[in-house]
């Protein structure tokens, strides 16, 4: 099984439009790999200028 950095910092499961849950001191390098050119290449066409937003469940 490949190693997945992002999915090893999911606490728990999104719901609606939400990625999933994480903690708080987990916020700055979950927005980095986020923010990061390979993830943002994955992402369809109409989703490249998508902002991932935190917030409290």
């Amino acid at each position: 099984m490949v190693a997945n950095p992002f999915l090893d910092l999911v606490k728990g499961p999104g719901f609606g439009s939400t990625v999933g849950t994480f903690n708080v001191s987990d916020m700055k390098l979950v927005l980095e790999m986020l923010s990061s050119k390979e993830a943002k290449a994955l992402l369809p066409a109409d989703a490249k200028n998508v902002k991932f937003l935190f917030g409290k469940p």
